[in-house]
C-alpha cells in the first residue's frame, strides 16, 4: 500500500522536487538554534528533572517532539543555559551591589573627615600634606665640615 507522503517520482516534476526541497530547507533555517531552544525550555526542563526524570528521558521527550541532538550535546547545552540564566539574574544585582558599594564609599569618607572640623568641604583632587617624617627637600644643600689635620709645627719642635 503506497504511503499518502511519497508521491511517486514519475509524479512529480523536477520543478515539483525543487520546491519541496527548497521548503523543507526553509522550515530547517527557520528553526531556531538548539542552544535558544534548551533556554526556552529550561524551566521546563528542569521541572521534569526535579520531578525525578532522567536526562535520557527528558532527551528522549525532545526527540519526540523533533528537537534531535546526542547526549554529550544535551547536557553541554543544558549546561551553558544555567550558566547564562544565573547571569542574568546576578547581573542586576551586582550591579546594584556595585553603586550600593559607592555609596557606602562616599558615607565612609564623609565619615573619616570628607568635612574639616569648620565645615569645609574636602577636594578630592588636592594633594594632601605630607607627613613631618617626610619633609625633606632635595634642593637643600648639606652643610659640609672640614676636618683637616693639623700639621705639627716646626717651631714646637725645636
Amino acid at each position: 500500500m503506497p504511503d499518502n507522503k511519497t508521491v511517486p517520482p514519475e509524479e512529480t516534476t523536477s520543478l515539483e522536487a525543487a520546491e519541496a526541497a527548497l521548503d523543507r530547507l526553509a522550515t530547517k533555517l527557520a528553526a531556531p538554534p538548539l542552544a535558544t531552544q534548551i533556554r526556552r525550555l529550561l524551566p521546563k526542563i528542569e521541572r521534569a528533572l526535579e520531578a525525578g526524570a532522567s536526562y535520557a528521558q527528558v532527551l528522549e521527550t525532545l526527540r519526540e517532539c523533533g528537537i534531535e541532538m546526542p547526549m554529550t550535546t544535551f547536557r553541554s547545552t543544558l549546561h551553558r543555559a544555567r550558566l547564562k540564566r544565573d547571569r542574568d539574574e546576578e547581573g542586576g544585582r551586582k550591579r546594584r551591589t556595585r553603586i550600593d558599594s559607592s555609596a557606602e564609599a562616599t558615607d565612609r569618607s564623609a565619615q573619616d573627615g570628607g568635612e574639616g572640623s569648620q565645615g569645609k568641604k574636602r577636594n578630592p583632587l588636592a594633594i594632601p600634606p605630607r607627613p613631618k617624617t617626610f619633609e625633606w627637600d632635595p634642593t637643600e644643600r648639606p652643610q659640609v665640615t672640614f676636618v683637616t689635620k693639623k700639621k705639627p709645627d716646626a717651631d714646637q719642635e725645636s
